[in-house]
Formats: structure tokens, sequence, C-alpha cells
């Protein structure tokens, strides 16, 4: 069965299912992003959470794209066991209404409370400054972070959401500022 939540950005499909080799329940969500909620070139996913249970499990994976467990969330100041997760994914083709890149993820826990789920539109790929332009101080964001790797954002020059920051990333935000100008 598929719910409407978040508006008009989220589908679900919910199915819970008890693994042999783990005691509790998981359970297992595929979602799909709809195409109207998918307005700029990357998306975020935004989980807030708190364990409750001894085994706890929380799993995002953007299909074709980056994924990130419990161990990736990052304390919310002020607010005592509460975590935030977040999984940021460039679509290739933002002409396209549909596809498998960022509008299909799925989604597990166990013994976590969730609070937020949302996936917000965080603008043009290239737009690593997050100002709304595409422009020299975006490449500076690569520069400054050229061989970082790991659970990267693009305010980290990760433009291409692949995990490292690269000769792949400046050749975006490269392309992006010939396009803005051209």
């Amino acid at each position: 069965m598929w719910d409407d939540l978040d508006g008009p950005r989220l589908d679900w499909l919910v199915d819970e299912y008890l693994p042999a080799a783990v005691n509790g329940g998981v359970t297992y969500i595929r979602g799909a992003v709809h195409p109207n909620g998918l307005m700029t070139d990357r998306v975020r996913f935004i989980v807030e959470y708190k364990e409750t249970g001894p085994l706890p499990i929380l799993n995002l994976r953007v299909e074709n794209g980056p994924s990130a467990t419990v161990v990736d969330g990052v304390p919310i100041a002020g607010e005592a066991g509460w975590m935030r997760l977040t999984v940021t994914a460039v679509r290739p083709v933002l002409s396209q209404a549909f596809g498998p890149v960022v509008d299909m993820f799925e989604y597990e826990n166990r013994d976590i409370e969730v609070r937020v789920f949302k996936i917000v539109d965080i603008g043009k790929k290239g737009d690593l400054n997050m100002n709304g332009v595409v422009e020299i101080g975006d490449l500076n964001v690569v520069a400054s972070n050229m061989g970082e790797s790991g659970a990267l954002q693009p305010e980290d020059g990760d433009a291409n959401a692949d995990g490292v920051v690269d000769s792949l990333d400046a050749e975006i935000v490269i392309d992006e500022i010939l396009n803005e100008d051209g």
C-alpha cells in the first residue's frame, strides 16, 4: 500500500518483516519522490531520529546513488539523544520527470524513533556555496576540499555526490558556470 507523506514529495511502500538472524522487527520502506516534487538538480533527504533500543538500525539508500547508516548520524545541538542523517543526491537529467536515480530510495529501521523524514530541494548541482548562483566561489569550494572522501555534502565540494572531491566535481562546476554565462 502506498501512503502519501510530506505533501506531494513522497510515496511509501511499507513492508515489515522479522529477519531470522535478528531480534526484533525491521521496518523496510521502498519509496519514490513524486515527479512534481523534484524542482532542482539536487535533493537532500533528512532524517532526524533517536535510538530507542539495543540494536538500532537505520539505513537510507538512494537507488544508484549515495547511502548512509545510523553511524553517519550527527548529534543535533541542544537536543539530547537526537541525531540528524542527511543524504544528498544529484539528478543527472533534470528534465526527466521520473527515473531510477533520485526518484527511488530504500529505507529501513529498527529500534529507532523518527521525528522527521523529508526531502528538500537544494539547488543547482554546481552551486556548492548555496548562494543561488554557480560561480568561481563554488570552484574554490572544490579546490579547498580536493582529495577529501567519505560522507560528503555539496557544501564540502562533492558536486556529483559520489563521496569524493575530485576533478569530476570541478568539471561540473565549470560546466555550470559556462551554462549560466552562455
